[in-house]
């Protein structure tokens, strides 16, 4: 499936009044990054039955461990951890001791504060990437989350990052924050970041599961067919506060609708709620609906 601006608008999944955006209501990220990562989803329909299956796989599973999902890395510890990056601290001791690390921390009181407390942070950070790289492993699981979850692992499978693992930092001393503050700076500043942004896709992913939930979402069934189809039973508009359900049939042999109606009878709204169920069907996610809705991933030529 391909969209331009036009069909997202009138579809409503983004609009500048919250109360009429899709996107809106089903923004439940926790994180910058995760949320900019649904806009992006949002905007992006997929175009195989493959890649739809993977992606309601991949929602669903992550639906199944959603309340066992650890509150931290948390928004501020993602901010603490980037700003620590972009920020001008004094050259750390060329060898890290007792001596040289309080006299450090007498000399530059305050690229040390600014050290501890993103120290404290990262120690969050790592310890909570490594459970949720726990969670989503999945037997028969979807494949997306496995290779995250593997590449997570590899990530922090260095040395230093073990010893932050198993670290408490209530008990930090200046010569352990110094070691592992310049360690996060000088080799492993391109691992942060990966994991930043893998955090924040699963993020993404992890709010169209608490979505689905919220709106009581049905996962359509996909199937391959040479024409498109469509039938959905209790299909609706989520938007509206009490909504009124349709059936809806259209394949080969039952392949037109008469629509008719007085104005304001709700007959646009029936073809946005369609309309709207399709494109969501294409992201991967539940639609409002009863029963299963059928829809063919089209192929557009470039």
């Amino acid at each position: 499936m391909q969209v331009d601006k036009v069909t997202l608008q009138d579809l409503s999944v983004f609009h500048s009044e919250e109360f009429q955006s899709v996107f809106h209501h089903i923004n439940l990220t926790l994180t910058n990054g995760g949320r900019e990562y649904l806009r992006y989803l949002l905007a992006h329909p997929l175009d195989t039955v493959k890649a739809i299956e993977q992606t309601q796989l991949t929602i669903q599973q992550l639906g199944t461990i959603m309340d066992q999902y650890p509150v931290s890395p948390s928004n501020g510890t993602v901010l603490v951890m980037e700003k620590f990056f972009e920020s001008p601290i004094n050259n750390y001791p060329s060898d890290i001791g007792v001596v040289s690390a309080l006299l450090y921390k007498f000399l530059n009181l305050a690229d040390y504060s600014l050290s501890k407390f993103t120290v404290e942070h990262a120690l969050d950070f790592v310890q909570g990437m490594e459970k949720i790289a726990g969670l989503i492993t999945l037997e028969n699981g979807s494949v997306w989350l496995n290779q995250t979850a593997e590449r997570i692992l590899q990530l922090l499978n260095k040395e230093m990052v073990h010893d932050m693992l198993q670290a408490n930092k209530k008990s930090l001393t200046p010569t352990s924050i110094l070691k592992f503050a310049q360690f996060l700076r000088t080799r492993f500043k391109n691992a942060t970041e990966e994991l930043i942004e893998i955090h924040s896709k699963l993020d993404a992913y992890l709010s169209l599961a608490k979505a689905a939930k919220k709106f009581h979402f049905t996962y359509p069934e996909v199937v391959e067919t040479q024409e498109p189809c469509i039938e959905a039973e209790g299909l609706y508009h989520f938007l509206l506060e009490v909504p009124v359900a349709y059936e809806v049939k259209l394949n080969q042999s039952e392949n037109f609708i008469f629509l008719t109606g007085a104005n304001m009878a709700g007959k646009s709204t029936f073809i946005k709620a369609a309309g709207l169920a399709a494109y969501m069907a294409h992201i991967g996610m539940g639609v409002p609906a009863k029963k299963n809705e059928n829809q063919q991933p089209r192929w557009y030529p470039e």
